[in-house]
């Protein structure tokens, strides 16, 4: 439940929905490079997220997605104090295009290939099916909500507010990664159960 909500809190589907917004309101000039932005994201999303699948068996689940929400927190944090410390204008349009594209970079490669993956082999079977439907309704129901709430977000505390809380996000998603998710490259099923419930497993 934690990592499928917080997957969300850190806005992916929002910032993929609201970019082109976001992009004009930081002072990228122009609808047209604005729209150049988006289309520049999607492509790097797509790419990196090739990249991902092909690595989540070598170097593992859990590194991949610490590394991923340690790169989102770094370029969340870094989009809510440029947004803090300077007006928009060219330069933060394009310093907030650098930091989404920074973001999408790190989530793709950790994040959005990792957790469905991780929940369907972290739950124990005989909840696993109930267990991955709750985690993708609480996911959704995030997104949603989210996505419905932050250009109002945005009026209140600003682009830096906005920021920010996504910041506070990735970086609880990070301690769920550093703390209680074990790796589970190459175990069985069973072994991970196991190691849960605090059985040697011979």
């Amino acid at each position: 439940m934690g990592i499928g909500i917080l997957q969300q809190l850190t806005g992916i589907n929002t910032l993929l929905q609201f970019n082109t917004v976001i992009f004009n309101q930081s002072g990228l000039s122009g609808g047209a490079s604005a729209v150049l932005g988006s289309v520049t994201i999607g492509a790097v999303n797509f790419v990196v997220t090739i990249i991902g699948l092909a690595l989540i068996d070598r170097v593992g689940r859990r590194p991949l997605l610490i590394l991923g929400t340690a790169g989102a927190t770094v370029a969340l944090a870094f989009l809510a104090l440029l947004h803090l410390l300077t007006a928009p204008s060219v330069f933060q349009g394009y310093a907030t295009l650098i930091g989404v594209i920074v973001f999408i970079i790190f989530y793709a490669i950790g994040p959005g290939i990792v957790v469905w993956l991780a929940i369907s082999e972290v739950l124990p079977l005989a909840i696993r099916a109930k267990g991955m439907a709750i985690a993708l309704f609480a996911n959704s129901l995030v997104s949603a909500a989210l996505a419905a709430v932050f250009m109002d977000l945005v009026s209140v505390a600003g682009y830096a507010g906005a920021f920010g809380l996504l910041a506070v996000a990735a970086f609880l998603y990070l301690l769920i990664a550093l703390f209680p998710l074990p790796e589970t490259k190459g175990r069985k099923l069973e072994d991970i159960e196991s190691h849960f419930l605090g059985e040697p497993r011979g």
